[in-house]
């Protein structure tokens, strides 16, 4: 098994290396003192958090493009072909995992949650995959995002995989369907492979959705999951990363409410919403929970750590945290990325 592990991590390392995530593994731990001081938040129990100016440009580049952004539409062949590459991306990085515990996806059944704009889904059924059903849940990104009626964003949604379509092969494979896999409707037993790729840390509740993950998986089938938890340095994403590190897990709901209103009143609706009902609060703790729960073995936990994060990590910030998050662990804060590989326990 060791070996395979390996084999798995530096095929994942070969293939992505050249990939800004990748390349921030050797930069050095972000120095803080280095940035001009915007001012001080004080919390409701009297923690003093000094705020950096541009810090979150440094954790979060490009966080603007998400905040103005309104709606999902794409309007240029340029960002269509990106997302199509990043597709192909996203699945051949885990083809080792599925090659490993599934032999192959040749004939497989495959259901993507969360497939977006469906180009991984596309990839999927381009390398092999028998049939292919994408999920996305419209009703979370008027939820916690406010882009539109589910109307609409479905409509947008059909016209840019109609698009992407046109860049893979094997397409009429595909399919998609609006569906919540905290509240699946989808018929038992029905794939061999289940998959995501940033979107475990959206769900509203995540033990939920591993029970209907385990509910879907046909024996011997799995699950490849990898996502970008919310404890982590960027796990507060665009809209909920605040200008002191580890900011979006250091204060609670109505402290972060309080920071919009004092520094960020134009971001206030859209942040707190997205901070409220857009990230859950799943700790490594609770996935192990959750899975057993569910009746699901983990068979492969990759959990990419970052050393500069170690290096800027301090009591003051993990006790904080803790403080408000009773099971999180160190190990929480310091890994930006992780994929978890699940099989249906057997009865």
């Amino acid at each position: 098994m060791k070996k395979i592990a390996n084999k798995i991590i530096g095929f994942i390392i070969d293939k992505v290396k050249r990939n800004r995530f990748v390349q921030s593994l050797f930069e050095s731990p972000i120095n803080v003192n280095s940035y001009p001081r915007l001012g001080e938040f004080i919390d409701s129990f009297g923690n003093r958090f000094i705020l950096y100016k541009n810090l979150r440009n440094k954790i979060k580049p490009g966080w603007e493009s998400m905040y103005n952004s309104s709606s999902i539409l794409i309007v240029n062949n340029e960002i269509i072909t990106k997302r199509a590459n990043e597709g192909r991306i996203a699945v051949e990085k885990i083809l080792p995992i599925i090659q490993t515990f599934l032999l192959g996806l040749q004939d497989k059944k495959v259901l993507e949650i969360g497939c977006n704009l469906g180009a991984a889904s596309y990839a999927l059924a381009e390398l092999g995959a028998k049939d292919v059903l994408g999920s996305e849940f419209s009703g979370y990104k008027v939820d916690s995002l406010g882009t539109g009626e589910a109307e609409v964003i479905n409509q947008e949604l059909k016209l840019n995989r109609e698009k992407i379509a046109e860049l893979f092969k094997k397409k009429s494979r595909v399919n998609f369907i609006d569906d919540d896999i905290c509240n699946s409707k989808l018929p038992s037993s029905n794939f061999d492979l289940i998959c995501s790729w940033d979107v475990l840390e959206h769900l509203q509740n995540p033990e939920s959705a591993f029970q209907n993950i385990a509910r879907l998986l046909s024996d011997g089938g799995i699950a490849i999951n990898e996502y970008n938890p919310f404890f982590s340095l960027n796990g507060g994403h665009s809209l909920c990363t605040l200008d002191f590190l580890w900011g979006h897990a250091r204060i609670n709901n109505n402290d972060f409410y309080k920071y919009l209103t004092e520094f960020r009143p134009k971001e206030v609706e859209k942040a707190f919403s997205f901070f409220k009902d857009g990230l859950n609060r799943m700790t490594i703790n609770d996935l192990i929970k959750y899975s057993n729960n569910a009746g699901l073995e983990i068979l492969s936990l990759f959990m990419f750590t970052k050393e500069q994060h170690v290096r800027m990590l301090t009591n003051d910030i993990l006790n904080q945290c803790q403080n408000l998050y009773h099971n999180l662990q160190a190990v929480d804060l310091v890994n930006p990325r992780i994929i978890v590989v699940h099989r249906k326990r057997k009865i």
